[in-house]
């Protein structure tokens, strides 16, 4: 078994607690050895037995209705001043398989009241709960410019293992967003924590750095190498970290489609056991990249509905660039005339790409959906991101919800597309887009 996962923590009688059901993430760092200087007397058994609950099932991917309930009740009767360990296990379960803006809300309701006590610790804990919960979200500006800040603090410059931690989130959340970060260049990327321990959060990074230098075979074997070490921790949700994806997407690279096929079969498996939107969306997403034509297009349909409700951003966006894609070959072979279907999907997939600071996935889709973005060139940024979403099907008290802005100032951008494109309507516009032109 690894250095630093102790099998003891998945006695549920036992109380889990703070410091056990971290271990396997944090790999041995200070904040984990000594989490008892947050100075709370013994949580009531009850309690901290409800609340390792809770965390032991988001990370061993049980029912995640189950864990929800756990987390819902640790938090309505905990103190976070006096039962912090408690109330973190609840909001880790949140930030796993809770939906991110009710994961984010409880996170910054947990906040306000450790900031009143001063407690460094505890808000680095939060902290990190929050960059993992916009992550999901696919917040991805909000990641990095918390995480930089987390950097900054001297509290973790303390912790080695914490440190690389974050270098590891940062360097995935700039790749994510199409950068190449310093960290992931050449041999530059930091593999193992502090005392020598591999983690699943070094073994992700090395992995993305195997595939930055396109050394696929590399890549795969550290990617299994991942989902082994969790394995040997009991983590087996397919939500906390997410190997089996990265390994599908590379084995795809490689030709070696059996394989991939099996694993996102293996993964949508684990989903649905989890059983939330979120985590069934994204595997469905995963498995159609090994899946041909028609049943390809089928599962990104539904996968896009998940994510949408889940409010996963990014993972959305990424869905519905490669539904557009499909719909625009079915468009070519026995599929019929999908073109219009295809760029609605495209349009959608670059204004999330936008929001969520994603500019190579937003690139990779202007590309695909060619000659329709001709057609909002000249406009302002405004203009364009109302006409998109009313390409993609919005009313305009949606589309006002959505940006923040009053319907009168929709309905003034409108009007300024419709004059600029000389347009005399909303159908006008919607058939523009969908058409191509």
């Amino acid at each position: 078994m690894p250095v630093g996962i102790a099998r003891s923590g998945w006695d549920e009688s036992a109380a889990i607690d703070l410091r056990v059901v971290d271990r396997w993430f944090r790999a041995g760092g200070s904040l984990v050895r000594d989490a008892r200087r947050f100075g709370e007397p013994a949580p009531r058994s009850d309690l901290a037995s409800r609340a390792g609950r809770s965390a032991s099932g988001a990370l061993t991917g049980g029912d995640a209705r189950a864990a929800l309930r756990d987390a819902d009740a640790v938090l309505a009767a905990a103190d976070p001043l006096g039962e912090f360990g408690c109330c973190w296990n609840a909001l880790f379960t949140l930030s796993v398989v809770g939906a991110p803006v009710r994961a984010e809300s409880a996170v910054l309701a947990a906040r306000s009241k450790i900031v009143a006590q001063g407690n460094e610790s505890a808000l680095v804990e939060l902290e990190l709960l929050k960059v993992r919960i916009l992550h999901r979200k696919g917040d991805l500006r909000s990641v990095t410019s918390l995480l930089r800040a987390l950097l900054r603090k001297a509290l973790v410059q303390r912790d080695r293992a914490l440190v690389l931690r974050i270098v590891w989130s940062l360097a995935e959340a700039t790749r994510v967003a199409g950068g190449t970060p310093r960290v992931v260049k050449g041999r530059g990327c930091r593999l193992l924590g502090d005392g020598g321990q591999v983690t699943p959060g070094g073994l992700m990074a090395r992995g993305g750095a195997q595939v930055e230098a396109r050394q696929f075979g590399a890549a795969v074997r550290t990617y299994l190498d991942c989902g082994e070490l969790l394995a040997e921790a009991g983590v087996d949700s397919p939500e906390v970290v997410r190997w089996r994806p990265a390994a599908v997407e590379t084995l795809l690279r490689l030709g070696r489609a059996a394989q991939a096929e099996r694993l996102a079969e293996e993964n949508l498996e684990r989903a649905r056991l989890v059983g939330t939107d979120g985590a069934i969306g994204f595997a469905q997403y995963v498995l159609a990249s090994t899946r041909p034509g028609c049943e390809r297009a089928s599962l990104l349909v539904e996968a896009v509905g998940r994510l949408q409700d889940a409010g996963q951003l990014l993972d959305e966006a990424l869905a519905r660039y490669e539904l557009g894609k499909a719909l625009r070959k079915g468009s070519k072979g026995s599929m019929g005339s999908e073109d219009g279907a295809a760029d609605r999907q495209l349009l959608r997939a670059i204004q999330l790409a936008d929001d969520c600071g994603a500019w190579r996935l937003a690139e990779r889709a202007r590309a695909v959906a060619g000659p329709a973005m001709g057609a909002l060139r000249g406009l302002t940024t405004q203009e364009r991101k109302v006409a998109r979403l009313v390409a993609a099907g919005l009313s305009n008290p949606e589309i006002a919800n959505q940006l923040f802005l009053a319907r009168r100032t929709v309905e003034f951008h409108l009007s300024g597309v419709y004059r600029k494109l000389g347009l005399t309507g909303r159908h006008d516009l919607i058939q523009l887009l969908s058409e191509g032109a």
